[in-house]
């Protein structure tokens, strides 16, 4: 793989949803195009954001991002510098489940739930183009084309496990990257922590700086 080719490693634990703390993202979701603003918060006071980037492992907001009434925000995004994980830690130590942030160059992405999805509920997917191109246009999961709607949004009714796994969409002859869509089971939450790691020049070579996933009661 050549100096800038990133691979994404992805691992999965199960784990009681109850007093889980989190990481919010606002505007609620994960993919980003490249300059536009993004704002992070923990949910609980006294917690910092931090994340691990190809360009800032393991900092927390002060060092990458306006850190002000506890909110850390990050603007005029960039692919280079902003892609990757980001968390919240407490001063013992502790850490949400990371969420993996994505900034695109290119002109579309699909828009996809931040938390994993409870097993009956609705996924509600959003293709979004930089210029707004006519429709229509086509969601595709794992591969193979889902949908073709005339609209830049789909609802899948009543998710089950099955719905899980990579949606891309595609609008004006454009296709955005891959989205996770993870669906809960029962009473339990699929989180999922995803790390990154870039070549041999890049400062994230250590698997085990990567986040912790944080179970509550622990």
């Amino acid at each position: 793989m050549g100096p800038v080719s990133l691979l994404s490693a992805v691992t999965s634990l199960m784990v009681c949803t109850t007093n889980q703390a989190s990481l919010h993202v606002e505007p609620e979701r994960l993919q980003f195009f490249k300059r536009e603003i993004m704002h992070l918060s923990c949910e609980d006071k006294g917690w910092m954001v931090k994340r691990n980037t190809s360009m800032s492992a393991l900092g927390s907001c002060e060092g990458w991002g306006g850190w002000k009434a506890s909110i850390c925000t990050v603007d005029h995004l960039s692919p280079q510098y902003d892609r990757g994980v980001y968390w919240c830690e407490s001063s013992a130590g502790q850490a949400t489940p990371s969420l993996y942030i994505t900034v695109t160059e290119g002109p579309v992405l699909l828009q996809s739930p931040v938390f994993p999805v409870p097993e009956g509920q609705n996924i509600t997917l959003r293709c979004r183009h930089r210029t707004s191109p006519k429709p229509p246009v086509r969601f595709y999961h794992d591969g193979k084309l889902l949908s073709t709607q005339p609209s830049d949004h789909m609802t899948i009714a009543h998710a089950s496990a099955s719905h899980g796994g990579l949606y891309m969409c595609e609008v004006g002859g454009e296709r955005s990257e891959s989205s996770h869509v993870h669906v809960t089971v029962k009473d339990y939450l699929h989180v999922v922590s995803y790390w990154t790691y870039l070549s041999t020049d890049s400062s994230v070579t250590d698997p085990s700086a990567t986040p912790r996933l944080y179970q509550p009661g622990l």
